[in-house]
């Protein structure tokens, strides 16, 4: 483990946790547990484990600060769909004669070079 992670103790089971369950409460106790330990709780007692208010229902889960984003859904592109989007995309014309132009000069100036070296 590393010196920047910060080290939970289950509060149920006073074992380390790994990943710990962050929870939304009707009450204002913060502390970590493993889901499983929460899980088993909850079913004896819905309650805090800490004040012992009532949570009202299940509490809210709230996800980990430091997980990875889920990527999202890619729906299959269709060729109309394709063709939209590169229409929206500006021809870039303008830039192509130039650089055309300047490999044109480059091959006359070098010809000329060539030419006059002979």
């Amino acid at each position: 483990m590393s010196k920047l992670q910060k080290k939970y103790i289950c509060l149920i089971c006073h074992d380390n946790v790994k990943i710990p369950c962050f929870l939304n409460l009707s009450c204002d106790c913060v502390y970590e547990c493993h889901f499983k330990c929460f899980n088993e709780w909850y079913k004896i007692k819905p309650e805090c484990i800490i004040c012992h208010k009532s949570t009202y229902g299940r509490p809210n889960w709230r996800k980990f600060k430091n997980r990875r984003r889920k990527t999202p859904y890619r729906r299959h592109l269709t060729t109309n769909e394709i063709e939209r989007r590169l229409a929206l995309i500006p021809d870039d014309n303008e830039n192509e004669r130039k650089t055309l132009k300047f490999i044109i000069i480059f091959f006359i100036f070098v010809w000329i070079i060539y030419n006059y070296l002979k």
